[in-house]
């Protein structure tokens, strides 16, 4: 009997009649990524060739290890287009491994965090992007702050927020 209560009151607080969006639902399920070992050329041109401003840095298993961000590349070499076409810069950028530059302080989330809990992350730990991982911590997507912030632009204002006691 306690099942029906719960759904009753539930039904009439409206709580689940529509849920708060998750992540989930904003997410890139196929976020760019590199390892440790990979060059900050080949970074450099997925940043170019995604248009994105980060990248998920994971090991073999697909474990987060962190972030590279289009500013960290651009602060030791400069605009980044030029860069990966003159020399000796571009040499640079193929001999340096992504390692040298990788943001260790990573914030994750799962799939079911509500986007109104990973906006308060993002902006909290002041990052773009908030890598997605699964009950391994395995990578599983990532989504950006604009992504979440325009998602929530168009969410109920008692989807937005955080449910009320």
């Amino acid at each position: 009997m306690l099942g029906s209560k719960q759904t009753e009151k539930q039904g009439a607080r409206g709580a689940r009649s529509r849920p708060h969006p998750t992540i989930a639902e904003v997410m890139d399920a196929d976020p760019p990524t590199v390892t440790p070992e990979t060059t900050l050329y080949v970074a450099a041109g997925l940043f170019l060739e995604r248009d994105v401003g980060d990248l998920v840095v994971v090991d073999s298993s697909r474990h987060v290890l962190g972030l590279l961000s289009t500013d960290d590349v651009h602060a030791l070499v400069g605009d980044l287009p030029k860069a990966m076409r003159e020399e000796p810069t571009a040499a640079q950028l193929r001999a340096t491994p992504v390692r040298i530059l990788l943001s260790k302080v990573i914030t994750t989330t799962k799939m079911d965090t509500p986007l109104y809990a990973a906006a308060f992350l993002l902006a909290h730990r002041d990052v773009n992007l908030l890598p997605v991982v699964d009950t391994d911590e395995r990578l599983v997507g990532a989504a950006n702050r604009i992504d979440v912030i325009e998602s929530l632009s168009h969410a109920s204002p008692s989807q937005a927020r955080p449910p009320q006691p």
